[in-house]
């Protein structure tokens, strides 16, 4: 069967504010092979910090949305976009962007894949967690495909929203630049108010699923002979609750909140430590970052992510979840001993090589192709 050429692919996400899912949406966007695809993105409003990052040959739409209550109004739009545009494919990114595509799906039109980058247990944390819940079990059955980050998240979609039926879930690991996250990370020169072995890091959204209030009472439990310092890269609801934490533990010296930065490889490299403190992760992009940069990495082993790229004592140490005197414990003996950091970091690099961009782009690019295919065969029939 002769192939259109190109392949058209809706990339459909939110916005592009600094999260893990808008940086590898771009990553999708420069790195699809241009003789075999032609990327288009279509937002709900066209705000956030990687704008500027979208390659110049990418048609970008917005949904123009308002409000929380431009809603049904956004299906609509949506609708008449994809009717107007006609691609071959729409690829969903994050839960707000899922049910609009899906509640716009028509028979006959597009193949429509939803990315899915959370697992059903953070959903259920957010505002309206329980309707949500109860939505998606029932919106993600309209989707032909659902492509999940970790095989974590594929179990549990399969298991809790799916009834067992994983006919139509795969795994679809992310792309990353892993040479380009190199190159950034000597652009900049990162102070440290502290000589190196006690320099921590930190990276994520202030918002209660990251645990960063877990982390300060970890950091608040580390010897004070130890002369540690931790830097926090985020932006999010808790700041000034974190900010007020921080103060009440005496900690305000210790721990610097940089906000968030356009380039946070260089202070991850520049760490001895970085620290994943999450109630819940699906895939958290900044252990594989910090492990191609062969920063030693400790994180909570939760929900579902971190299990999937540490082995633990071998490239990174995993924490029962939830604990934050076993994470500091962790940290201690980490800062501690330069050998353990040392031997951990120095198999980071090799335990996240599969991950490459151009590894992930040739599967996800075979995928897209063999998924186009079966649909014909089947029309065909």
């Amino acid at each position: 069967m002769t192939l259109p050429n190109p392949l058209k692919v809706l990339f459909f996400i939110p916005n592009l504010n600094g999260g893990g899912a808008e940086r590898i949406v771009l990553t999708y966007l420069c790195n699809l092979d241009r003789k075999l695809f032609k990327p288009v993105l279509v937002l709900c409003e066209k705000k956030g910090v990687y704008l500027d990052s979208i390659p110049p040959d990418v048609e970008v739409y917005s949904l123009e949305r308002r409000s929380r209550f431009s809603f049904p109004l956004l299906i609509f739009r949506f609708s008449k976009l994809v009717t107007k545009l006609r691609p071959h494919f729409i690829v969903s990114f994050l839960w707000y962007a899922d049910v609009i595509q899906l509640l716009a799906r028509k028979h006959g039109g597009p193949i429509t894949i939803a990315s899915i980058h959370t697992v059903p247990d953070a959903i259920q944390l957010e505002r309206y967690g329980y309707l949500k819940t109860w939505m998606t079990k029932r919106i993600y059955a309209r989707s032909d495909y659902i492509f999940t980050v970790s095989q974590a998240v594929a179990d549990r979609i399969s298991t809790y929203m799916r009834g067992g039926n994983d006919g139509n879930i795969s795994v679809q690991y992310n792309p990353f630049p892993l040479e380009e996250i190199r190159k950034k990370a000597n652009e900049i020169d990162v102070k440290w108010p502290v000589v190196p072995g006690c320099r921590l890091i930190s990276v994520g959204r202030l918002e209660y699923i990251k645990g960063f209030d877990l982390l300060i009472e970890a950091a608040s439990e580390l010897p004070s002979e130890l002369d540690w310092h931790l830097k926090i890269l985020g932006t999010g609801s808790l700041e000034a609750d974190l900010l007020e934490l921080c103060n009440m533990l005496g900690l305000q010296d210790r721990i610097s909140f940089e906000g968030f930065v356009e380039n946070p490889y260089g202070y991850v490299s520049s760490a001895d430590v970085l620290v994943l403190s999450s109630r819940f992760e699906a895939f958290p992009s900044v252990l594989v970052e910090a492990l191609a940069l062969g920063t030693c990495v400790v994180a909570f082993d939760c929900p579902s992510g971190p299990g999937e790229i540490i082995n633990h004592n071998f490239n990174g140490i995993l924490v029962e979840p939830g604990d934050p005197y076993k994470l500091a414990s962790a940290i201690q003996s980490l800062l501690e001993h330069q050998s353990d950091r040392e031997s951990l970091s120095s198999h980071g690099p090799e335990t996240v090589s599969h991950m490459e961009s151009q590894t992930v782009m040739e599967s996800f690019q075979k995928r897209l192709i063999s998924v186009f295919q079966e649909r014909s065969d089947h029309n065909f029939q």
